[in-house]
C-alpha cells in the first residue's frame, strides 16, 4: 500500500512538473509569436518608408508653404509690373499735358526750374494713387533733366520723386507716414509729406541699375511694349537707406517715343516680411528667401527675408546660397560657417520670354535649420519606436496570461 501511495505521488509529481514545462513552452511559443509579428511590422513599416514619416510630413508641409509664398510673392511682384506701365502711362500723359499748357518743350525745363517744381508736384497724385494700388512700399519717377545744368556732373543729376510709406515694425505696431526722400522740399513743408533725412533735391544716377538698365532696354529695343521693358533689380534708386530693397523700373516715353526719364515702385524689407511671412506651424525657425540668382544658387547680397529673424539675420550678407545635396524633397544649404540648412526652392519669372531681361532669373526658397528637420524626425520616429515597446510589453503580458489560462484545466487534474 505504501508503495501505491509513492507511486502516485511521484506520477503527480511528473504530471505537474510537465504541465510547468508545457507553459513555459507555450509561454515561450506565444512571445517568440509576438517578436516576430512586431519584427514583421517593424519591416513592413521600414520598407513602405514609414520611418520618414516625419520627414515626409515636413515635406508635405514645406511644399504647402513654397507654394502659398511663391504665388503672394509672384502676385504682388507681377501686380507692381503691371502697375508701373500704367503710371508710366499715365504720368506721360499728365506731363504732355503740363507741358503743352505752359508752352515749352521738355528740353526746355532744365532753363525754366519752377515751371519743373510744379510739373513735379502734379504728379504726385498719379503717383500716390498707383502706389496704393500696388501694396508696395515706395514710388519713384527720375526725369532726364536737371534744375542746374551748369554744375559739375549735371549728366548725372536728375529730378524727380521719391516717396516712401513707412511701414509699421514687425511686430506690427507703429503707423505708416509718406516720407519725401527726393523732389521739391515744397512738397514737405506745404504738403501731406515729411521730409526723411535721406533727403536730396535729384537723384545721382551715376551706376545706379533703375536708372542704366531701364534706358538700355528702351534704347536697345525700341519696338518693344513698356510691358517687355520692366526692369527688376535689387539695388535702391538712392545710397543710404536702412534696409533692404527692390525696385521695379520703366522707361517714361513722350508722345514721340522720346526717353522722358524712368518711374517705378520700391518694395522694402519690412513690405516684404509682413507680407510674404511663413506660416509653419511648429517650425518656428523657417525662414523665406526671395533673391535673384546667380548660377543655379541664391545671391545672398540680393536677398529680401521674411520670418525668423534671428536666423536670417545669422546668414552671410554677401555670398552664394547653394545646394549641395538633397534629404528626400529636401535640398540641404551647407554654410561656409559649417551650418547647415534644409529647404525647397522654386524659380519665380518675372520678365516674359521676349523681355531684353528674360535671362535674369530669380527664385524663392523656404529653409530652416537643418537640426530643426533631423529633430522633426527623430520626434517621429521616437514615437514609432516607443508604440512598438508598448505592444511588446503588451505582447509580453498577454503570453503570460494566455499559457496560464489555457494551462490551468491541466494543472487542476
Amino acid at each position: 500500500m505504501r508503495g501505491k501511495i509513492l507511486w502516485i505521488k511521484e506520477i503527480k509529481q511528473l504530471r505537474e512538473k510537465s504541465a510547468v514545462n508545457l507553459r513555459r513552452r507555450l509561454t515561450v511559443f506565444l512571445l517568440l509569436l509576438t517578436l516576430t509579428m512586431l519584427t514583421g511590422v517593424m519591416f513592413l513599416l521600414a520598407v513602405f518608408g514609414v520611418f520618414r514619416l516625419g520627414y515626409g510630413e515636413t515635406e508635405k508641409l514645406f511644399e504647402k508653404e513654397l507654394y502659398h509664398l511663391t504665388e503672394t510673392a509672384a502676385a504682388q511682384y507681377g501686380g507692381a509690373s503691371a502697375q508701373a506701365v500704367r503710371m508710366s502711362e499715365r504720368l506721360s500723359e499728365s506731363i504732355a499735358d503740363t507741358l503743352k499748357r505752359a508752352g515749352f518743350s521738355f528740353a526746355e525745363l532744365k532753363y525754366h526750374p519752377e515751371l519743373l517744381e510744379s510739373l513735379l508736384e502734379e504728379q504726385v497724385s498719379v503717383m500716390l494713387s498707383s502706389l496704393d494700388a500696388t501694396g508696395c512700399s515706395g514710388v519713384f519717377l527720375a526725369l532726364d533733366t536737371t534744375v542746374n545744368p551748369g554744375i559739375s556732373g549735371a549728366e548725372n543729376s536728375k529730378a524727380g520723386l521719391y516717396i516712401r510709406n513707412t511701414e509699421p515694425n514687425f511686430s506690427g505696431t507703429g503707423s505708416e507716414t509718406r516720407l519725401l526722400l527726393r523732389g521739391p522740399s515744397s512738397l514737405a513743408v506745404e504738403g501731406e509729406l515729411n521730409m526723411q533725412a535721406e533727403w536730396d533735391l535729384e537723384f545721382g544716377v551715376k551706376d545706379r541699375l533703375f536708372w542704366s538698365e531701364s534706358a538700355y532696354a528702351y534704347t536697345g529695343y525700341p519696338a518693344l511694349p513698356l510691358s517687355r521693358l520692366v526692369y527688376w533689380c535689387c539695388e535702391s534708386p538712392v545710397p543710404g537707406l536702412d534696409e533692404d530693397v527692390m525696385i521695379c523700373s520703366v522707361p517714361l516715353l513722350s508722345g514721340g517715343d522720346e526717353i522722358l526719364g524712368v518711374c517705378g515702385f520700391e518694395i522694402s524689407e519690412m513690405n516684404f516680411m509682413l507680407r510674404h511671412a511663413p506660416e509653419s506651424g511648429e517650425f518656428f525657425n523657417t525662414v523665406f528667401i526671395f533673391s535673384s540668382m546667380a548660377g543655379d544658387g541664391l545671391k545672398l547680397e540680393d536677398a529680401l527675408y521674411s520670418g525668423n529673424i534671428a536666423v536670417y539675420s545669422a546668414l552671410p550678407d554677401s555670398g552664394i546660397m547653394r545646394a549641395e545635396e538633397k534629404s528626400g524633397g529636401f535640398m540641404i544649404y551647407n554654410m561656409p560657417d559649417g551650418r547647415s540648412f534644409a529647404g525647397m526652392e522654386k524659380t519665380i519669372r518675372l520678365y516674359p520670354d521676349d523681355s531684353p531681361f528674360a535671362g535674369e532669373t530669380f527664385a524663392a526658397s523656404v529653409v530652416l535649420p537643418k537640426a530643426d528637420l533631423d529633430a522633426a524626425g527623430n520626434a517621429a520616429r521616437l514615437r514609432f519606436v516607443l508604440i512598438l515597446f508598448v505592444l511588446m510589453i503588451l505582447g509580453v503580458f498577454a503570453s503570460v496570461f494566455l499559457s496560464k489560462r489555457y494551462m490551468k484545466p491541466i494543472m487542476d487534474k
